[in-house]
């Protein structure tokens, strides 16, 4: 595995550049939008700073994907600018990947976060030697209804703002998946349903294993097969592989799918652990659908009995999420069922 660049830590009066670099969803629904803002700026102490193309209509924003690339290298070339933030997913940020320069990328390391289609800028930044941050977007995460969870803020001042090691991961007391239309703004103000969280499902697993944390979006990773940006066996080597699915709910012959694509390509055969988040629709079956998926692919047909398995985690398309570091160093303890991550991802 290659040696990564970890960013400087995040202190309060920091400027965040908000990043579209997806779906246009901040200049549709600005209201969500600023709600997150706002949350970034009172409970982080934080600047958000937009980009030129950061409100643009959504149309605007499918059109011009060198736009949406040219927001975010201004954003890692400014030296007033100390980390960038996604403000929303989508499905086609491939579309910025030819219009990225990665040597900017590499000389200008900062905190880069986001989830579900951020995958690609995620790997992007991987390829170029940076450790960046799976963890809530602006919208989608900071801007949650009536006011933001807790258990979210915690990890991002965890993951962001402090450089110890992260340490053993904690479980959320509760979830929810539960979809409130954005269109109607006075949803902004209705709390969500939780759940009552269950725990983490560890499905096996005898020894520790540790590894570098590297994966994303299952169905975002599948936007990437066969380019450039897509991680080398060499890189998946000794990985811990984490991922989650989106509110799309792949159905569990997908997950079959495109696990066996990864066994054929010899990635199972080399990671050391797999986690996978809590899926949307977890209440309907999805959760165990995962499940099964997973058992059958990579234990049965892939012969991965050895390395632990623990799915349910608090990380994706389920809130509240956890922040975690891809391209840092974790540790996966199925006896003890503790999920850590050893080393802070990033620098004083």
């Amino acid at each position: 595995m290659q040696k990564l660049i970890k960013p400087k830590r995040l202190e309060k009066g920091n400027k965040v550049a908000a990043v579209t670099l997806s779906w246009g969803g901040p200049g549709r629904h600005k209201h969500r939008y600023l709600a997150g803002k706002r949350v970034i700026e009172e409970k982080l102490g934080l600047k958000v700073v937009e980009m030129k193309h950061t409100l643009a209509e959504p149309e605007y924003i499918y059109k011009n994907p060198q736009a949406r690339a040219h927001d975010l290298m201004e954003a890692f070339s400014r030296n007033d600018i100390h980390a960038i933030f996604s403000t929303i997913g989508g499905n086609d940020s491939v579309r910025i990947l030819k219009f990225l320069d990665l040597s900017v990328i590499r000389k200008n390391a900062k905190v880069f976060m986001g989830y579900s289609d951020t995958t690609v800028a995620h790997l992007a930044c991987f390829r170029a030697g940076l450790v960046t941050f799976y963890g809530p977007s602006i919208m989608a995460g900071f801007a949650e209804n009536v006011e933001p969870f807790q258990y979210m803020l915690d990890y991002v001042q965890k993951a962001l703002f402090n450089t110890s090691p992260i340490g053993v991961l904690k479980e959320s007391k509760y979830w929810t998946d539960e979809y409130l239309d954005w269109e109607l703004e006075k949803n902004q103000n209705v709390r969500r349903q939780l759940n009552k969280d269950s725990g983490w499902r560890w499905i096996q697993g005898e020894q520790k294993r540790s590894g570098v944390l590297l994966g994303g979006n299952l169905e975002v990773l599948e936007f990437l097969k066969g380019t450039d940006f897509f991680p080398s066996l060499n890189q998946w080597k000794n990985s811990i592989f984490y991922f989650e699915t989106s509110e799309d709910q792949p159905s569990q012959v997908q997950i079959e799918q495109w696990l066996r694509n990864y066994g054929v390509q010899g990635i199972l055969g080399v990671v050391n652990g797999i986690v996978a988040g809590r899926p949307v629709g977890s209440t309907q079956g999805s959760s165990r659908e995962l499940i099964e998926a997973i058992k059958k692919i990579v234990v049965k047909e892939f012969g991965r009995g050895d390395i632990p398995i623990v799915t349910d985690v608090n990380i994706g398309h389920v809130d509240p999420i956890l922040t975690v570091p891809n391209g840092a160093l974790a540790t996966l303890d199925p006896k003890n069922k503790k999920f850590s991550i050893n080393e802070s991802g990033i620098t004083a």
